[in-house]
């Protein structure tokens, strides 16, 4: 069984045919690799000093990569606003991508609120780097 028909059966057998069809509509299996489709999600944030953000050109509200810059301090935040609403609070996975040569993280968020329209990351300091979010729907 390829892996592929291995993913279709599973989530098939948990979340049932009606829900597979529909998430099916929004994500393609292409070479054993799942590929989201979409429009992007809006996003805003509010710096005390000159922090900027910006989303990659590929970004979903399913998955992207946001890009910090300038100068980010503890209690600024970025809302990520989902262009489509979930049923449901989905569950949302962050990864953080950037370190220094000590293997700090040089993207410091201290809280992460999340809903069925978006997300809000608190910074606890520097935010300078990349960080990543993968979303799935849940029931």
């Amino acid at each position: 069984m390829s892996l592929r028909q291995h993913i279709k059966g599973d989530i098939r057998s948990r979340v049932g045919n009606d829900t597979f069809d529909s998430l099916m509509e929004n994500v393609n299996l292409q070479e054993d690799h799942i590929i989201t489709e979409g429009t992007a999600p809006s996003m805003s944030y509010l710096t005390a000093g000159n922090g900027t953000a910006t989303l990659s050109s590929t970004a979903t509200d399913t998955a992207g990569r946001i890009t910090f810059a300038g100068t980010w301090a503890n209690g600024d935040f970025l809302t990520l606003n989902f262009n489509k609403a979930y049923n449901a609070v989905p569950v949302t996975v962050l990864g953080k991508e950037s370190v220094n040569a000590s293997g700090a993280d040089l993207v410091e968020i201290d809280t992460f609120h999340y809903s069925t329209t978006g997300s809000t990351i608190e910074a606890s300091g520097t935010c300078v780097g990349s960080m990543t979010y993968v979303v799935v729907g849940n029931q």
